[in-house]
C-alpha cells in the first residue's frame, strides 16, 4: 500500500517535485523492500535487485562516491544478516510456499520493478539530455573561441592568420580556374592626428567605421582583414581583370574619406592603397604582402589619399 501511494505520488506530482526529490523517494523505497525482503525471507528475496537498482540511481544523482558508499554499506548490512541467519538468530518469518503463491508479493515485484526501470530510463534520458546541452554548450564556447582567435575584437574583422589561410586558398583556386588573386594593402591617412585631438575613442570609431565601409564594398567571397593598428588588408580571390580592382579601389577610398561623425565634430581621413597580384607580381604568401606594403608606401611618398599597382 505504502510503495502504490508513492509511487501515484510520484506520477502525480512529478512536474511539481524536484527530480533530486523524486530520486530520494524512489531510492528510499526501492533500499525499504530490499531490507524488508532480507528482513523476511534472507537469501532468498530479491534483495539483490533492489539494492543493484538503488546503487545505480545513487551514483547517477549523487555521483560515483555516493554510489560506492551505498555498495559498501549494503555489503555491510547483508554481511550482518548473513551472520544472523546462519548463526539460527533470525529465521524467515514468512513460509516460501505462502510467499510464492501471494498476490500481493507478486504485484509488489512488478510494481517495484516498473518503479526501479522507470527511474533508470528517466535517468538516463536525463543524462542523454544533459550531455546534449553541455556539448552544445562546448561547440558554442568552442566557435567564440576561434571566433576570438581569428577575429579583432575591436572590428570584428579577420587576423592576419585568418587572412593568410584565406589567401592560400584563393591561389590555389587561382591556379586551377587561371583568374588572378589581387591582395590590398591599405593603411589609413591622418589616423594619428585623430586619436591626438579627438582622444582613442575617436580612432577606435574610425576603425570601426572603416571596417564596416571596407565590408559594404567587397563580395562575400572577399575577405576583409585588420592586422593592426589602423592597417588592412583585403583577399581578394578570382580576379578576371585588374580594371575592376581599380574601380574598386577609387570606390574605397571614396567611402573612406566620408566624414565621420563624433561629438558633434567630423573625423576626416583618408587610405593608401597599395595592390599586388598573383600570380604577376609574387608567387608566395609573403611576397604578395611584401609587394603590397611597398606599393602602398609609394602612395604615401607621393602624397596620400591614392592607389597604386605593384
Amino acid at each position: 500500500i505504502l510503495v502504490t501511494v508513492l509511487a501515484l505520488a510520484i506520477f502525480f506530482y512529478r512536474k511539481q517535485l524536484h527530480y533530486k526529490a523524486i530520486i530520494n523517494i524512489v531510492c528510499l523505497i526501492l533500499f525499504s523492500i530490499s531490507v524488508v525482503g532480507l528482513f523476511q525471507l534472507g537469501l532468498i528475496s530479491h534483495f539483490l535487485v533492489f539494492a543493484n537498482a538503488t546503487a545505480l540511481v545513487v551514483a547517477y544523482a549523487y555521483g560515483i562516491r555516493a554510489g560506492v558508499l551505498f555498495i559498501l554499506g549494503y555489503l555491510i548490512l547483508s554481511g550482518v544478516f548473513g551472520y544472523l541467519y546462519v548463526n539460527k538468530i533470525l529465521e524467515p518469518s514468512i513460509d516460501l510456499a505462502t510467499y510464492s503463491s501471494s498476490r500481493n508479493a507478486w504485484l509488489l515485484v512488478v510494481l517495484t520493478g516498473l518503479l526501479s526501470n522507470g527511474l533508470v530510463l528517466l535517468s538516463l534520458t536525463n543524462m542523454r539530455k544533459q550531455l546534449t546541452n553541455k556539448i552544445k554548450e562546448l561547440n558554442e564556447e568552442k566557435t567564440k573561441v576561434e571566433h576570438l582567435a581569428n577575429h579583432d575584437s575591436l572590428t570584428g574583422l579577420a587576423l592576419t592568420r585568418l587572412a593568410y589561410e584565406k589567401l592560400e586558398t584563393a591561389i590555389s583556386l587561382a591556379d586551377r580556374s587561371q583568374n588572378k588573386v589581387a591582395l590590398l594593402f591599405i593603411d589609413l591617412d591622418k589616423f594619428k592626428a585623430v586619436n591626438d585631438d579627438f582622444g582613442h575613442d575617436a580612432g577606435d570609431l574610425v576603425l570601426i567605421e572603416t571596417a564596416n565601409r571596407l565590408t559594404q564594398q567587397v563580395r562575400r567571397a572577399d575577405t576583409v582583414c585588420r592586422i593592426g593598428g589602423d592597417e588592412f588588408l583585403i583577399v581578394l580571390p578570382e580576379v578576371s581583370s585588374k580594371a575592376e580592382i581599380k574601380f574598386l579601389c577609387s570606390r574605397l577610398i571614396k567611402e573612406i574619406e566620408l566624414p565621420i561623425a563624433f561629438n558633434d565634430n567630423n573625423l576626416d581621413v583618408s587610405a593608401s592603397i597599395g595592390v599586388s597580384f598573383y600570380p604577376d607580381n609574387a608567387s608566395d604568401l609573403k611576397s604578395l604582402r611584401n609587394q603590397a606594403d611597398k606599393a602602398m608606401y609609394e602612395v604615401k611618398k607621393s602624397g596620400r589619399g591614392n592607389f597604386q599597382f605593384s
